[in-house]
């Protein structure tokens, strides 16, 4: 029987795309977008090996969230090695 996964987030940390799944907590990763979602729905599969199919999971609701950051203090010495006009310092 197949259960689609409506709820799948994609990530990039990394060198890696992270595939996880908001129904249930599995996640993979892979070198690609397409090679994490082909772990993932392996990882799933092999989740779903022993769980009773009865009672699947409820698919979570997704919802956008804003909220204030504080903003990033630039110290000196991180502004001058991050800028574009590096100078040579000797």
């Amino acid at each position: 029987m197949a259960h689609p996964v409506r709820s799948t987030a994609i990530t990039r940390e990394g060198q890696w795309d992270v595939a996880r799944c908001l129904e249930v907590e599995v996640a993979s990763r892979g070198e690609s977008l397409d090679q994490a979602l082909d772990n993932l729905r392996e990882a799933l599969e092999l989740y779903y090996e022993g769980v009773d199919l009865t009672e699947l999971p409820v698919t979570p609701i997704l919802a956008a969230a804003t909220v204030e950051l504080p903003q990033r203090r630039v110290h000196a010495h991180q502004f001058f090695w991050n800028s574009k006009e590096k100078r040579d310092v000797r």
